[in-house]
């Protein structure tokens, strides 16, 4: 193999050095590391040019990051981490997320599977880890939000069948519970994503109208009014739903809508303070 000899992998390495001098990785674990990225080589030739696409700097701070070197690690961060932020901008997501994000792309890259090497060895090298990194923080940012989404199964409904109403309506609501409590978690299942996730912040992780209104970039009347059009729209549906489930004299019908109109529109409008 006298296309790629010791001599061309100590050339790589010398260069790697000079533009990372503050990293220390041992030798051995770089010569490795490039003669894994070649091994597939049919030829010396096939040899040759691969080793001229190599990037050596990303291969030996791939080395550092997966002996834990400290400063490899901080340097990985310094360089390649605001390619998240850039990522996941757009999306505005609710505080403390972009950590989360962060730290699953840690362990994507630097936490090796039993048996395995960390996935960062086998990405570094090819001029790929700003990408690869933007890959996993969004994938990570999305699966999160999805999560969250399907997350909202909301208890307010809980929260509005304990509130007390007028004596008269009182046997309303306890013999029609349970019937409530459904339509008004089918109505939730039927909001649009963003304002399910918009309930969610308030109603669960209790951001303020104010927060909300900064998460999302708007003024807090723009977001007080999603909220309100969300309450709206929560108690109407849950009304339809009732209206199409329940077989009911039209007058006590109305004593049941007369419950959720009133406590749909004012437990969430306490929750949104």
């Amino acid at each position: 193999m006298a296309a790629m000899g010791n001599a061309d992998i100590e050339a790589l390495l010398v260069a790697a050095r000079a533009e990372l001098p503050d990293v220390t990785v041992d030798d051995a674990a770089f010569y490795a590391a490039v003669t894994e990225q070649l091994a597939d080589a049919k030829s010396d030739a096939e040899r040759t040019a691969r080793l001229a696409t190599l990037d050596a700097a990303e291969i030996y701070l791939a080395c550092g990051c997966e002996q834990a070197d400290a400063r490899a690690l901080a340097h990985f961060e310094s360089k390649f981490f605001p390619v998240i932020d850039l990522a996941l901008a757009p999306m505005k997501l609710a505080g403390g997320i972009a950590d989360d994000v962060r730290q699953i792309v840690r362990t994507k890259l630097f936490v090796a599977e039993p048996g395995e090497a960390p996935k960062i060895r086998g990405y570094a090298g090819k001029g790929s880890l700003e990408g690869l990194v933007r890959v996993i923080a969004t994938r990570a940012a999305l699966d999160i939000t999805r999560k969250a989404k399907r997350a909202v199964p909301i208890d307010a409904a809980e929260e509005i069948l304990a509130i007390d109403v007028a004596p008269e309506l009182e046997i309303i609501k306890r013999r029609y519970r349970s019937h409530f409590k459904q339509a008004f978690n089918d109505a939730i299942d039927g909001l649009s994503a963003r304002d399910r996730t918009i309930l969610k912040l308030n109603v669960i992780d209790r951001m303020s109208i104010d927060e909300i209104g900064a998460l999302y970039g708007v003024h807090r009347a723009t977001a007080a009014r999603w909220l309100e059009a969300i309450r709206d729209g929560l108690g109407e549906k849950t009304r339809e739903l009732l209206r199409e489930r329940l077989s009911l004299e039209p007058s006590e019908l109305e004593s049941v809508v007369r419950v959720v109109q009133s406590q749909v529109s004012v437990t969430l409008s306490r929750l949104a303070d």
